[in-house]
């Protein structure tokens, strides 16, 4: 076992590969003062005396219990370019990642954050809510390591999983997409004829193709916002549209109030650029009003730094759009390398109406503006990844009294109806009763699709999903 300090105190059991487990707003002392004897472990207290803004001064005593609620995070492990998934488990809306007994290891989807924390390619769209209860206080019939109480019904399913998969999960019309492509870049194409920096996307070189998308801090896509990178040998251009925000049937005026360069344009309606690489990022913004702010440092927003750059902005009731032109003069001048480069994007939107910020393409920890890593930029589309075929196993179990027939769907991936007529409560015998669906023989090169079809009033449900390759390492 493994103590020390990351912001809180954490801990690590290297013998089960547990993945790191944080005591939130609980800090161990800058001296080490996490003590394991006698099959304890003391933390005495060590924040009263310290100006960080933790919210618990208190000692700490842990002894060991077995609970199912027992949830960590995983870091983020290399990856050869052009790695592909094989396997994977999400466990739909939980809190953190657990290994099974038999090993397997399953990873909260939509994914919790911390920096360096492993990420997962996947988004959603459709409205869909994540709810979960506490598996230590929920029995689920037929789950692995449960004993039924006498009368309670059982699984129809063998090898279902441990409770705490079936304690939470998705509601809703869910469709989802998988990236097999861990680490897809961000396309820039090269473009004949520069566009004209004016902000109204006319140009032939933006012509929809390689769209960048935007995501919640959940992961789910807003369709409404997307950007494209373009280059020739002078510079590397940003075009970005942005639907508005309705509010009873009419577009939300934008927020432009800032119109000083170098203010704080992050309370505008706004366009956040990171570029960069090896630790730096040089950071841009563009309002809505047209002001400009750029600021050159480690991860942060400064300090402001003046670099040369160019920017236009569009804005019409219904539709904001920008053009960004950034030359590769100023990147080398920064000493950031071409190849090397990485880019994350931000919108922020202060309307009132939908989530304040979006991004491309991993969530980002705004309290302490800390980002998860830049996603590399390629100069040329990325070649599809061969077609493999797939195994999917997907788990479900009904929480809230319902009757059978009362929530009925079906479930479609890659397109294709693959089981009809899903009736989870009528299926598995009762309520709190894991069931699962196995799908065998679904092809997919680039990306793998989920939906959930609604045929009843009641929305569909998921607790979790499997998938692994078949011939792969299983």
């Amino acid at each position: 076992m493994l103590f020390f300090r990351a912001a809180a105190a954490g801990f690590c059991d290297l013998a089960n590969d547990s993945g790191t487990h944080w005591l939130g707003q609980v800090r161990s002392g800058c001296w080490l003062n996490t003590i394991a004897a006698g099959g304890m472990v003391l933390m005495p207290e060590g924040a009263s005396s310290c100006t960080c803004p933790y919210n618990f001064q208190t000692s700490v005593a842990l002894i060991s219990a077995k609970r199912y609620e027992n949830w960590s995070l995983f870091p983020e492990p290399p990856a050869g370019a052009g790695a592909r998934i094989r396997r994977l488990a999400l466990n739909l809306g939980a809190v953190g990642d657990q290994r099974d007994g038999e090993g397997t290891l399953w990873l909260a989807y939509p994914r919790p954050f911390r920096p360096g924390t492993l990420v997962v390619p996947c988004f959603a769209s459709g409205s869909v809510k994540y709810d979960r209860r506490n598996a230590d206080d929920l029995p689920i019939g037929g789950a692995r390591g449960y004993k039924p109480r006498r009368g309670a019904p059982t699984s129809p399913s063998r090898n279902a999983g441990p409770p705490w998969i079936y304690t939470s999960g998705c509601t809703g019309p869910l469709r989802a997409e998988l990236d097999l492509r861990l680490d897809r870049p961000a396309v820039a194409l090269p473009c004949t004829e520069p566009p004209k920096i004016d902000g109204r996307l006319d140009d032939a070189c933006w012509n929809g193709k390689s769209p960048l998308r935007f995501s919640t801090d959940e992961q789910v896509l807003d369709n409404r916002v997307v950007a494209y990178l373009r280059y020739d040998d002078k510079n590397l251009y940003v075009g970005f549209r942005r639907e508005a925000s309705i509010r009873n049937g009419k577009p939300v005026p934008w927020t432009m109030n800032e119109k000083q360069k170098d203010g704080p344009l992050w309370r505008d309606d706004s366009l956040n650029i990171r570029l960069g690489g090896g630790g730096r990022v040089m950071c841009l913004f563009v309002s809505a009003s047209g002001a400009m702010y750029d600021g050159l440092g480690k991860q942060s927003a400064g300090p402001h730094w003046n670099g040369r750059w160019d920017s236009a902005v569009q804005v019409a009731p219904g539709r904001l759009t920008m053009e960004i032109a950034i030359p590769w003069a100023t990147v080398e001048r920064v000493k950031f390398r071409k190849k090397r480069l990485g880019i994350r994007l931000h919108s922020y939107n202060h309307t009132g109406v939908g989530p304040e910020m979006v991004q491309f393409k991993y969530r980002t920890w705004h309290r302490v503006g800390l980002y998860a890593r830049l996603v590399p930029i390629a100069y040329k589309p990325v070649p599809a990844l061969a077609t493999r075929t797939y195994r999917t196993r997907l788990h479900f179990a009904e929480l809230e009294d319902v009757k059978p027939g009362e929530r009925v769907f079906d479930v479609k991936l890659q397109g294709k109806t693959v089981l009809t007529a899903v009736d989870v409560v009528k299926e598995a015998g009762g309520q709190d009763v894991a069931i699962i669906k196995t799908v065998d023989g679904i092809e997919a090169a680039d990306t793998l699709a989920l939906e959930l079809v609604p045929r009843t009033a009641l929305p569909p449900i998921l607790s979790a999903v499997e998938i692994t390759e078949l011939g792969g390492d299983e």
